[in-house]
């Protein structure tokens, strides 16, 4: 196995024990499914999950993928968890995590505040801080609203950008995974 497939395969295990423990209990990786891509877990119905982990993030491809993989997969929602190097898995709370804006807003509720941003980064990391430092004093969950460079997307169809414990709060709250009494964010905001 090359060294770019064993992270990879380290980041899937990680993210994979990350949803068990916050109400996916099914939540595995998925094995190789022909030439069709499906996601890289599974276990999550009507949720597509791509895991990526690499120096350099590749954001507007990424993006791309995983929308063909939710198609390939028939999911309602699709999400691209990016592990920025030097973030393990003790930090995986903080990993990124982008949907499209069909996503967002099949998920998102009035607990979630917004900030948006006119043009896309490579690295979304300093802008979904940034969202974070601006919103979570009014909000418990923030998103990073940024327009993809090169296009003239009104702001409702920008993606969002989050870390992972926000986005499977806002998933828990949204109903998806094991039935729960009643989601806390207060403990899900990220260090």
């Amino acid at each position: 196995m090359s060294a770019a497939r064993r992270k990879g395969t380290a980041a899937e295990s990680v993210a994979v024990s990350y949803l068990r423990a916050n109400g996916f209990l099914f939540a595995e990786r998925r094995a190789l499914h022909g030439s069709l891509d499906l996601g890289d877990i599974t276990g999550t119905p009507g949720i597509c999950w791509e895991v990526k982990s690499c120096a350099t993030p590749s954001w507007p491809a990424w993006m791309r993928e995983l929308e063909s993989e939710r198609l390939n997969s028939r999911s309602a929602l699709g999400f691209l968890v990016y592990k920025p190097k030097g973030k393990g898995a003790g930090r995986v709370a903080t990993w990124q995590v982008g949907m499209s804006a069909d996503t967002f807003r099949a998920i998102s509720d009035p607990d979630v505040g917004c900030q948006f941003y006119q043009a896309g980064a490579a690295d979304l990391g300093p802008l979904v801080a940034d969202a974070a430092g601006r919103i979570t004093t009014r909000y418990p969950l923030a998103v990073a609203r940024v327009r993809p460079r090169g296009t003239d997307l009104e702001r409702g169809d920008w993606p969002a950008y989050t870390y992972l414990s926000w986005a499977v709060a806002m998933l828990r709250q949204a109903g998806y995974g094991s039935p729960i009494e009643e989601v806390s964010t207060d403990d899900r905001v990220p260090a």
